[in-house]
Parts: C-alpha cells; sequence; structure tokens
C-alpha cells in the first residue's frame, strides 16, 4: 500500500472503512481517466459536514457517490446524496452507495445501493 502499511487482516480490523473507501475512489479515479478528459472525479463537502465521498462528472450528467463499510445499508446513508442533488438541481438525477450489500436495493428514490464487486 502507498501509505507503507502492511495489507492484512489486523489493518482491516482496524480500519476498514477508510480503506475500503481509499481503494473505491482509486478505482473510481482510473476507470475515469480510462475514459477520457471529459469524466472527471472530485469530492463535495458543505461548510455544515454535509459530504459525499466521489462526484464523478460525465458528458451527460453528474453522479454522486457515498463509499460504506456496510452490508445493510439504509436510507439514512443516502442522505448527503440527496443533500448534493437537492442543491444541485439539473445537473444529475441519481446517486449510488457503494458498499458490501448482497443485492442492489434502492435506498431512496434517487439513491440505489450497489456492491463493490458490481460497480
Amino acid at each position: 500500500m502507498l501509505a507503507g502499511l502492511p495489507l492484512n487482516d489486523s489493518l482491516l480490523k482496524l480500519d476498514a472503512g477508510h480503506v475500503f473507501e481509499q481503494w473505491v475512489l482509486t478505482e473510481l479515479f482510473y476507470r475515469c481517466r480510462c475514459l477520457g478528459r471529459q469524466y472527471k472525479l472530485s469530492t463535495w463537502k458543505t461548510t455544515t459536514g454535509a459530504e459525499v465521498d466521489g462526484i464523478i462528472e460525465t458528458p451527460e450528467e453528474t453522479i454522486p457517490v457515498q463509499i460504506k463499510w456496510t452490508d445493510r445499508p439504509s436510507p439514512g446513508d443516502a442522505r448527503y446524496i440527496e443533500k448534493f442533488l437537492t442543491l444541485h438541481p439539473g445537473i444529475g438525477t441519481r446517486g449510488y452507495l457503494i458498499c458490501r450489500c448482497a443485492r442492489t436495493q434502492q435506498l431512496t428514490e434517487n439513491v440505489t445501493a450497489i456492491s463493490w464487486d458490481r460497480f
């Protein structure tokens, strides 16, 4: 790993959520790079602490992505994606929660939870 930490079970037990988030963001970054300059990846955070882990800008739309180390996503996990979509009308209508769920789940009208191995 870039941080110089050994990749083993003890690291995952200590900080699985951050390792998972870093892996997903790295994967998204390289996918955007492969697709071309019109695809961009950024993050979003408000002064009040609302945060979306990844914002994917495509030629057609902007897609907010939240990353959670959970296998039981809930509608509450989609709250910051919903906030982003509400504050930025017209640039996107859907978002995704990437997690460890066993199957794809519709969390809210605009947010779908998908498994890390299917995104």
